[in-house]
């Protein structure tokens, strides 16, 4: 038998991300084609992104938590949001505002154990949103929607703001409300000062800003850096609005991302982050710039969900790569690191960002089950208490030589168990691999042309990192 001559080559197989817009066969093996319910963090895989049962505080200076009481199973939880309330004394005494499917709201308290107690009479339809506000010296939560105009929860009663508009979207800026009005009466309004309830037009008290071009609806107004910004679907106008409405000045800031899409707009510290037609994008007031260079592909844009905390931007989405419809999965982006994660098969509704002097969260409200609870963005690598699948495929290739390879083995540094995969030319080995804190080598002995690597997990806890592939390559014919 004659002798074939090889030469020994080492593979990286790396955690730098998710790539997908490339031909797998060209993509470099330091990057995924798909990962699920692993998160990326500093060049390692680990398993820390899920969703724990949501929990509230203790006044400070406790460091304990509790957990809401869950509604009943044959409630379904819409929509919620944070009341900020601080009592006469000085005391904090936020709440969680939930909304019901069947209209009605609910609210329990953030800093102690509490039942949900019904906000009576109060009943709502179409999408609610939320804003709070100081009215003569108390805190109030302003609710407003398309359909019921705006109501203002004081305490724990509600009173209708019976000549307000209805509103797609409500903002507060310097003491007034704004609000935005979508459709054939595509309408920015605002209060008058100091009034939530004043929406009598005047040069002194409330009035309205019309808009008759063609960038399309107004879908939400937003607070920021001293003026406020009027997202439309095609572009982003800055109000300055100071003191006399006759001072105001609208500008036209920016009109190149593609639809914007409302619902995934969320402050993110110095800059505003959003989902729009072609990519994900960031805007500081003046300009706006893509910050990831990878999204996975989305099927459905208009259900998307947008949450900032923290440094990362979540995104809940139905991914193309997912079978089951509607929001399937929650894309983490991690703003300083650019690293972004896939937490894969939960649905999601809507979020809902709590800050408060103790402590902060995200909310989770689900699409399908759970509906009766509210979830918290963790990094528990479970779905309330039940570990994730947690999946990794590299891609593909060839990796960058198309003579016959033989895959002599592969090390890594594993610290929970897991199952190993390597396909060669489409034929599928399977590798036990143990947890250790030592840097371990798995024998493959596998020869072929095309190569991919895998990883698979139902483990709650997950790291990997150093992961390598030690292959010979012929250098003659075979």
């Amino acid at each position: 038998m004659r002798e074939i001559r090889t030469s020994k080559k080492r593979i990286r197989i790396g955690f730098d991300g998710i790539v997908n817009s490339k031909d797998e066969s060209v993509q470099d093996t330091r990057c995924a084609v798909l990962c699920h319910n692993f998160a990326f963090c500093k060049g390692a895989l680990t398993g820390e992104i899920g969703i724990d049962r949501a929990s509230g505080y203790y006044a400070s200076p406790s460091l304990d938590r509790h957990e809401y009481v869950q509604f009943p199973s044959s409630s379904k939880i819409k929509k919620a949001f944070l009341y900020r309330k601080v009592t006469a004394s000085g005391f904090h005494d936020d709440r969680i505002v939930a909304q019901l499917e069947d209209g009605t709201f609910w609210y329990t308290c953030v800093f102690m154990d509490d039942v949900w107690t019904k906000v009576p009479t109060l009943v709502m339809d179409g999408d609610v949103d939320a804003v709070n506000y100081n009215f003569n010296g108390k805190d109030v939560l302003l609710l407003s929607s398309s359909v019921d105009g705006v109501f203002m929860i004081d305490d724990g009663e509600a009173v209708a703001c019976a000549r307000a508009p209805k509103f797609t979207s409500i903002a507060v800026h310097n003491e007034r409300v704004f609000g935005s009005v979508s459709g054939a009466n595509n309408q920015v309004w605002f209060s008058d000062d100091f009034d939530p309830s004043n929406w009598t037009i005047s040069e002194t008290e409330a009035g309205f800003i019309n808009f008759a071009d063609d960038c399309g609806e107004v879908v939400k107004v937003v607070s920021f850096l001293g003026y406020l910004y009027v997202f439309r679907e095609y572009g982003i106008f800055r109000l300055t609005a100071y003191g006399d409405q006759n001072d105001f000045i609208l500008k036209k800031v920016f009109t190149d991302t593609g639809r914007i899409y409302k619902d995934t707009i969320a402050l993110a510290g110095d800059k505003i982050l959003f989902c729009a037609e072609d990519g994900v994008f960031a805007f500081d007031g003046y300009d706006v710039v893509k910050t990831m260079k990878e999204m996975p592909k989305v099927a459905n844009k208009n259900t998307m969900q947008g949450a900032y905390l923290d440094g990362c931007y979540y995104v809940a989405c139905e991914l193309e790569e997912i079978d089951a419809q509607n929001n399937n999965a929650i894309v983490k982006f991690d703003t300083e690191s650019k690293e972004m994660s896939v937490l894969a098969n939960v649905a999601i509704k809507n979020f809902c960002t709590v800050k408060t002097h103790n402590g902060s969260d995200i909310l989770c409200v689900f699409l399908s089950e759970n509906r009766n609870k509210l979830g918290m963005l963790s990094q528990s690598g479970a779905v309330l208490g039940v570990p994730t699948k947690k999946v990794y495929q590299s891609p593909h290739t060839l990796v960058g030589d198309t003579r016959l390879k033989i895959v002599r083995e592969v090390s890594m540094v594993c610290q929970y168990p897991l199952v190993l995969k390597v396909c060669v030319d489409g034929r599928e080995y399977k590798y036990s691999v143990r947890q250790s804190q030592k840097l371990q080598k798995i024998p493959i002995e596998k020869s072929g042309y095309t190569i991919s690597f895998a990883l698979e997990s139902s483990e709650e806890k997950a790291y990997v990192a150093n992961m390598n592939a030690y292959i010979e390559v012929a250098r003659g014919e075979v």
